[in-house]
Formats: structure tokens, sequence, C-alpha cells
């Protein structure tokens, strides 16, 4: 049991940075176009899913690492969820990159084009991932 609570902190530790990334890249995406509606549509459903997936883990590993090892792995566990993970996305850790972000967005984005049948939704996602082109042009300069 042990080892399966480390596999899956680890798990936990990696998507919960990544999906702080993405969240903040979609934020900042949708502040730009002032409208902050659209963080949902810029975000593709595997990585909603993931959301969830995570949100569980958050509340069940706590739990785990108690009966596991002691409340003080829990504590550590959780200033790293609410405390470590915004530094981290700051200071130190670049991964994903913007680039990756930009790519995933513009991926989900494309799909969203070719499924979509009402040509009014068609060129609104159009004219979204132009504006989302832009907005990545504009954090590289």
């Amino acid at each position: 049991m042990e080892k399966l609570v480390i596999f899956l902190t680890i798990i936990y530790i990696i998507s919960h940075t990544f999906l702080y990334r993405f969240q903040r890249t979609t934020l900042g995406i949708s502040r730009r176009i002032r409208d902050r509606k659209l963080q949902a549509t810029l975000t593709p459903n595997w990585i909603t899913i993931t959301y969830w997936i995570n949100f569980i883990l958050l509340i069940g590993l706590p739990v785990l690492i108690f009966i596991e090892f002691n409340w003080l792995w829990v504590l550590i566990f959780l200033i790293y969820s609410f405390i470590i993970t915004p530094l981290i996305d700051i200071f130190l850790l670049p991964i994903p990159s913007y680039k990756s972000c930009f790519a995933i967005i513009k991926k989900g984005l494309q799909k969203d084009i070719r499924k979509s049948k009402d040509e009014a939704r068609k060129l609104a996602f159009l004219q979204l991932l132009k504006a989302v082109e832009n907005e990545e042009i504009n954090i590289r300069k």
C-alpha cells in the first residue's frame, strides 16, 4: 500500500503542476480577450477530466498519506498543493512551457472547428483560434 500511495502522490504532483500552468495560460488568454467564459472553451475535454481526477486525488491522498505515514507528511502534501505549486510555476519550473500549453489549446480548437457543423460556430472557433495565435505571438515578445 505504501508504494501505491507514493505512486499516486507522484502522479498528483506532476499533473497538479501541469494543470496549474495550463489553467494560468487559459485564464491569461481569456483575460486579454476580455471574456472570462472563454477559459472553459479553451480547455479540452481530456484536461477537464484530468482536473476531476486531480481533485479526487487531492481529497483522497491526505487520508491515505495519514494512514501510511503520519500527519506531518499530510501537512507537507497540502503545503505543496496550495503554496509551493504557485511558487514553482512562477520562479522555478517552466514545465510545461507556454508553447506546449498553446499547442494543446490550438489543437483543441482545431478539433472543434473540424467537428462543428454550424457555420456560425465554426467561424467563432476560427476567430478564437486567430486570437489565441495572436496572444501566443505577444507572449513570445
